[in-house]
């Protein structure tokens, strides 16, 4: 599986990065792909074209709740796939929650089934022969969803938006990559309910076993650097801890146990 970070970015983006999405790619024994993007922020249909991905190929969106800055995008990007006459069903993952604020805000805009050029359903989970996604209970402030992906012999566990707590390195635990929020630096974190710190990040790691850290949904401002970042981080994570660059890709590789 390999993955390519479409922004890094809290709700605050900067001039560098937009909000945290990411593009995930498995493959299954006979060499057919799947796409899964999660989050729908910024110009996602865009940002596929940059790493020379054809945007009508996406399988599956999903969706970790429904909070602007993951979700607002959707509109968009469904008016442009009608725009590019998209005939191939999409598969939107999500909770029940963001599903029905996610049909508001389609019917709305008048982008719901039957103004759609293709079918659109909605599934609280997905498998394939390329990739398994399972949701699981995050705790932020509106329902959000963590995510397991899974193909035959990789792990990969998103976070997503949640306050740090034990539970997280017991759902992600083995997990090839970790991708954790990072939202605030860890002196301010316990003020900001519903999110985690790169130093509380890393303590997930290391309590999950994970093969690598990667850092996302980072309010850079509030550490100062991408330097604080990392040692927040490498202070409970022994393991490689990264801050992905955007569009670049990343591949989930598996552990090699002694």
């Amino acid at each position: 599986m390999d993955v390519n970070f479409f922004g890094i970015g809290c709700a605050v983006p900067t001039a560098h990065t937009g909000h945290t999405s990411f593009m995930l790619t498995a493959e299954d024994a006979h060499g057919k792909k799947t796409l899964v993007l999660t989050d729908a922020v910024d110009s996602p249909i865009q940002s596929m074209m940059k790493i020379g991905l054809d945007p009508l190929e996406l399988d599956v969106l999903l969706l970790t709740h429904y909070h602007a800055d993951h979700i607002s995008a959707l509109p968009s990007m469904l008016s442009t796939y009608n725009c590019m006459e998209r005939t191939k069903p999409l598969t939107i993952v999500t909770n029940p929650q963001t599903t029905e604020r996610a049909q508001q805000l389609l019917a709305l805009l008048e982008l719901a089934p039957p103004q759609l050029n293709f079918p659109l359903s909605y599934r609280a989970d997905y498998a394939d022969a390329a990739v398994q996604i399972k949701l699981l209970p995050g705790r932020h402030s509106v329902p959000s969803s963590m995510v397991r992906y899974r193909n035959a012999s990789e792990t990969l566990f998103y976070t997503s938006d949640t306050q740090y707590h034990e539970g997280i390195a017991e759902e992600a635990h083995g997990c090839d990559m970790l991708i954790h929020e990072a939202t605030y630096a860890d002196g301010e974190v316990a003020a900001r309910a519903g999110h985690s710190s790169a130093e509380q990040a890393g303590r997930t790691a290391q309590a999950a076993a994970a093969g690598t850290l990667f850092l996302c949904h980072l309010c850079f401002e509030d550490y100062g650097s991408q330097e604080a970042i990392l040692r927040d981080a490498r202070s409970t994570f022994t393991g490689q801890v990264s801050i992905p660059e955007p569009l670049r890709a990343y591949r989930v590789r598996q552990m090699v146990t002694p």
